[in-house]
């Protein structure tokens, strides 16, 4: 094991321990938030159609994520290397999860695909394998150590921290872009032509919903990606207020996703219905307009 560079902090002790402050808070809001959306699934099986199955798997990678966020930033193994195989893991692959439900979102509103889990596989192959890849490579190298204010790719092995998670990453944000563009533009050309009937509203509601959690993953990583270029160019001196950005951002993911999730008025309807001593109420039926969100992939997906 390697926890190389010990010393590799720059930030006073001060400034340190308002970033660790901010990244427990931000974890602990994330690994909550997660938890609800896990928490749901579990609860209410007639959610658990393969669009919410993405988001369920999305949020079990938020919340594993936000755990190294709670470890003390002392720097010592085996703690530091725990940290940093966290976050390479669970950072990563909340990433490909997103690439992933922009994928579903493509097959099932472009080309009309019912079947979209069967792609189920490929997704686990990619959200979960690719990320344990790139986190075995920096380890190989010894590269794992004190990174600033946390533990991850030490600066002297700087290229690890591009080749494991932000080319990844901007490949990502290229990819959903593109994807978006293109449903959108789909979309609109549906309306357009007055081809705007009650399944494309349905699909234009699948979009907005589904359609946050890329957005939000933009949102959470620029700061991040900001600050990583400018460390690159300027090593030795660290912007302490775009870090404290990025710890607040990259940490709550799992916050805004679950806010995107609760937009969903069937998951409202369980919430009232669960609150009010109504238990686990099957969902209303074809009269609600966002029912077609439950739908992506084919009916009950084995249920």
């Amino acid at each position: 094991m390697s926890c190389a560079d010990a010393g590799d902090r720059g930030f006073e002790p001060q400034e340190l321990a308002t970033i660790e402050a901010i990244g427990k808070t931000a974890s602990s809001l994330s690994f909550i938030s997660s938890s609800f959306i896990i928490l749901c699934y579990a609860a209410f099986p007639d959610l658990r159609k393969f669009a919410f199955k993405l988001v369920f798997f999305l949020s079990i990678s938020d919340m594993m994520s936000s755990i190294p966020g709670f470890l003390p930033m002392n720097g010592q193994c085996p703690v530091c290397l725990a940290q940093a195989w966290l976050y390479s893991i669970f950072a990563n692959s909340s990433v490909f999860w997103t690439a992933c439900i922009t994928h579903c979102l493509w097959r099932a509103l472009v080309h009309h695909d019912v079947d979209v889990a069967r792609f189920e596989r490929y997704y686990h192959l990619v959200s979960w394998v690719v990320p344990l890849f790139f986190a075995v490579l920096p380890q190989l190298d010894g590269a794992y150590g004190p990174a600033g204010a946390w533990c991850w790719i030490v600066r002297s092995k700087d290229h690890w921290r591009y080749i494991q998670f932000f080319i990844p990453l901007w490949l990502i944000f290229a990819f959903n872009l593109t994807l978006y563009v293109k449903l959108i533009l789909r979309l609109r050309a549906v309306w357009g032509t007055g081809g705007g009937s009650e399944g494309s509203s349905g699909d234009m509601k699948v979009f907005w919903r589904l359609g946050l959690y890329p957005v939000i993953l933009v949102i959470c990583w620029t700061a991040a990606s900001v600050n990583r270029i400018h460390n690159s160019i300027y090593p030795s001196q660290p912007i302490y207020w775009l870090t404290c950005t990025q710890v607040f951002l990259s940490n709550s993911a799992g916050c805004w996703n679950c806010l995107a999730y609760g937009l969903n008025s069937n998951v409202r309807d369980k919430l009232r219905g669960l609150l009010s001593g109504g238990g686990r109420r099957p969902l209303r039926g074809e009269d609600r307009d966002d029912i077609q969100l439950t739908k992506i992939g084919g009916g009950d997906d084995g249920e």
